[in-house]
């Protein structure tokens, strides 16, 4: 039994002398991974960051060629025009008293044509003559 015992624990010790034979590198650490994340985010932020400053250049360069364009334009040479009159409001004009869809009021004598206006209102209507004779 002893014989058994010491070619067991032998064998045990000879097992467990050899290791192991796992080749793959060991999983990375928290902290490792934690780096990783962080340089990657730098990175992206740094694109972004350069996106954003190129954009604002071009929307700034885009404002001054327009203040430029507008300076050229002017005839006082970029000086604002402060003695410039306002410009005339429109006459408003006035329309002919209809009804409707347009159609000239009874009475309203003028959209009639010169020869009804000498009738003294001795017409009706489109120029018919007015029933009772007066």
């Amino acid at each position: 039994m002893k014989k058994q015992f010491l070619i067991l624990a032998g064998s045990a010790i000879l097992l467990a002398s050899c290791g192991s034979n796992n080749t793959t590198p060991p999983a990375p650490t928290q902290a490792q991974m934690d780096s990783a994340m962080n340089a990657k985010l730098a990175e992206h932020d740094a694109a972004n960051a350069a996106k954003n400053d190129s954009t604002l250049r071009a929307i700034e360069k885009e404002k001054a060629d327009a203040e430029a364009a507008k300076k050229n334009t002017s005839h006082t040479g970029g000086k604002k025009d402060e003695h410039k009159a306002p410009a005339p409001a429109p006459t408003p004009t006035v329309a002919p008293a209809t009804i409707g869809n347009g159609k000239p009021k009874m009475g309203d004598h003028s959209q009639t044509s010169d020869a009804n206006k000498q009738n003294n209102g001795n017409t009706i209507g489109n120029g018919k003559p007015k029933m009772g004779g007066k």
